[in-house]
């Protein structure tokens, strides 16, 4: 997600994303320190430079743990300035989102998206979640995604509130929202393929039902054929009742309608002859 943010209070907001999603504010006596556990070094390059923009002029480095496959990014700062700069409130000490505009939301909710957003592979099902540590002022971040018209459900995962999306549309609208286009995309193109997908499936369901159908009618049919023929009974049915017979039994597998063109007939004409030939075979049966 290559979005470019020039604005001290939209970096700040995207910083506040990350921190309740995935940051730690450590406060003693002695020191404060602020401490982002991230998964990939463009990730970590990216809340860096949100910081400077931000106003953080301290010196600021990747800290990669060996062996480990996140990087960290931890700086000390002054209690005062975390207030100054509204990151934290004076009253709790918690970092609590107030945005001044929709571009603030946008950088807010796409810092915590980055931070520890997933978006599952469509094929295996529409799914979009957001984490926040639980400590987060959750209830300020789900009225704001409300506002914004995403119905987000929640749920408890260890450590964590998880906000999550499962329609396809919502998601869609949300990635779109976010400015993430490439992600945009490849949920569309996934969409596209599973739509595809779906429907394939259907009319194959359909045609098996169809196939079915046909079977069961065709076996139907020659029952009535079989039981009419050895009783010698062929002989004093109609030519159009013995031509539909010819025709079923040399064509078994075709449909009502290919066999109602065979024919030059209509198919509900075919399939009354049908009828008509297992009712004589079952009126046979009932004068024996």
């Amino acid at each position: 997600m290559k979005i470019d943010i020039n604005k001290p209070d939209e970096a700040l907001s995207e910083i506040q994303g990350f921190l309740l999603s995935i940051g730690k504010i450590i406060i003693t006596k002695e020191k404060t320190k602020i401490n982002f556990t991230l998964s990939s070094p463009e990730i970590a390059r990216r809340v860096i430079k949100l910081l400077k923009i931000a106003g953080f002029n301290k010196s600021l480095k990747i800290i990669e743990k060996k062996g480990r496959k996140y990087f960290e990014i931890e700086f000390n700062i002054l209690l005062k300035d975390l207030l100054n700069l509204k990151i934290i409130d004076e009253n709790d000490l918690k970092v609590h989102f107030r945005p001044k505009s929709e571009g603030d939301i946008k950088s807010f909710i796409r810092g915590a998206f980055l931070a520890s957003g997933v978006v599952r592979d469509p094929k295996k099902g529409y799914y979009l979640e957001l984490r926040f540590q639980k400590e987060s002022s959750i209830f300020e971040i789900f009225e704001i995604l409300k506002i914004m018209h995403f119905n987000f459900k929640d749920r408890d995962r260890k450590n964590y509130i998880i906000l999550y999306l499962q329609d396809r549309e919502s998601i869609k609208e949300f990635l779109l929202f976010l400015g993430a286009s490439g992600s945009y995309i490849q949920v569309l193109e996934n969409t596209i393929i599973k739509d595809i997908r779906n429907k394939l499936t259907k009319n194959v369901n359909l045609e098996m039902k169809n196939l079915k159908k046909t079977i069961d009618a065709y076996l139907k049919t020659k029952d009535a054929i079989i039981y009419l023929k050895k009783n010698d009974l062929i002989k004093i049915l109609s030519p159009s009742l013995k031509e539909t017979i010819d025709l079923r039994m040399k064509y078994p597998y075709l449909s009502l309608n290919e066999l109602a063109i065979k024919m030059g007939v209509s198919k509900s004409c075919v399939n009354h002859r049908l009828r008509r030939i297992i009712k004589l075979k079952e009126r046979f049966i009932n004068e024996e």
